[in-house]
């Protein structure tokens, strides 16, 4: 099963025809690649909000056809957690984030989500603890893209100064616990969702 965002809705890909689904959704029998594309322009441009699921008795070959559509980019990002258990956040473009960023040709992941961090944040002393999730997610630049982005959990030290990198809409740098989870799920998007609850449990609970 593969799982896409288009802004909040998601596309699951699945080769399991038989779903139990107790939320409304919209079951699509995979046809051909146009179909996809299709689908992907249909929520972009809002006209549907329904989570879709499309079902191939190939997983494989659907996700081939799916990825064979749309310009694929890869980017890296992370959770970073210091040694009072807070985690780092920004909020870019009205809405609480994790950062992260494409990556560099030939750069690996978790070097790209390190820079990544340290540009977007101006913080320093990074490592990689270990990884946490790959998500896609997909937007419109004078075409549709789709994005790969692998996440990794982070350590850092505390008191260091936070620099917003506002020329990639980032307004704010914050340090920020487990009790304010609920609060920033009000305005964020389900990906982040996922992941600060992905993390959180990891290394907090």
């Amino acid at each position: 099963m593969y799982k896409v965002f288009v802004n909040k809705t998601p596309i699951v890909l699945t080769d399991n025809e038989e779903i139990s689904i107790k939320k409304k959704c919209t079951i699509i029998p995979f046809k051909n690649g146009k179909q996809l594309e299709q689908i992907v322009w249909d929520l972009e441009k809002g006209k549907s909000s329904l989570p879709v699921y499309i079902t191939h008795f190939d997983l494989d070959e659907l996700w081939t056809t799916f990825i064979s559509q749309f310009k694929y980019v890869h980017a890296a990002g992370g959770m970073v957690f210091n040694e009072k258990m807070e985690f780092l956040v920004i909020y870019r473009n009205g809405k609480w984030d994790l950062p992260k960023g494409h990556l560099k040709k030939g750069e690996r992941p978790e070097y790209g989500g390190m820079r990544e961090v340290e540009e977007e944040c101006g913080i320093h002393h990074l490592r990689v603890d270990q990884f946490l999730d790959a998500t896609f997610h997909m937007y419109d630049r004078n075409g549709l893209v789709l994005k790969k982005t692998y996440w990794y959990i982070m350590k850092t030290i505390s008191g260091q100064q936070l620099i917003p990198q506002e020329e990639e809409g980032i307004a704010l740098v914050e340090w920020k616990t487990k009790k304010d989870i609920k609060q920033m799920n009000k305005n964020s998007f389900p990906i982040v969702k996922r992941l600060l609850k992905k993390g959180v449990n990891r290394i907090i609970s």
